[in-house]
């Protein structure tokens, strides 16, 4: 064995060692560890609390909803993060009163609702090997404030704030996709405050 062979079997056993040193790392990337910051800014559609609802509406107003999610600890194969949710949706809805003798009006009621809740959110991701790909599921506990304007053809205001059952609760599933380590989209799914949110997604 010459000395030129000896240096090509020594530059590949290098290659070789740093490929195995680098195997673990690698293979255990997680897109969502503990002491990740993620933050969802996006829209949400459907749902209940008046939050992307109202009877008889008039046109469709998305709610815009703002969460922080950070992880916490390491459980079992995935990671539990807790964070925050603030929603805010504003929806128009109409009536008819009034009776056959002395004729209808139409009236209209409009409910601006504003939500604050924490959340769980259970991450796993070991399962697909993804660095870009975040998946998770969780629940919300909060509460919600709603300024309710009552308006009629009559031109008679009623302005009261109201908080009616003020406790509110979601249980979704979702998944953010990484296009850089910073930025990125997401989509939720779920029961409660909106069937179906997303938007933007940032991670730090």
């Amino acid at each position: 064995m010459n000395l030129r062979q000896m240096r090509t079997i020594n530059y590949f056993t290098a290659i070789l060692l740093t490929a195995a040193a680098m195997a673990p790392t690698i293979t255990h990337a997680q897109s969502f560890e503990k002491g990740t910051k993620a933050i969802n800014l996006g829209f949400g559609i459907g749902g209940g609390y008046g939050l992307g609802s109202a009877y008889n509406p008039v046109g469709i107003i998305p709610t815009v909803l703002v969460g922080m999610d950070v992880g916490v600890a390491e459980i079992g194969p995935g990671t539990l993060g807790i964070g925050g949710l603030v929603g805010f949706n504003t929806t128009r809805s109409s009536y008819t009163y009034g009776s056959y003798f002395y004729g209808y009006n139409t009236g209209y009621y409009r409910s601006t609702n504003l939500l604050f809740g924490v959340r769980g959110n259970y991450h796993w991701n070991e399962w697909h090997n993804n660095d870009k790909l975040d998946t998770y599921a969780g629940v919300m506990v909060g509460a919600s404030v709603r300024v309710s304007d009552r308006y009629s053809e009559a031109s008679n205001t009623v302005i009261s704030p109201v908080l009616n059952n003020p406790f509110r609760h979601h249980v979704y599933v979702g998944i953010r996709y990484l296009f850089s380590p910073n930025f990125g989209v997401y989509a939720e799914a779920g029961h409660g405050i909106t069937y179906l949110n997303g938007g933007l997604t940032f991670k730090f």
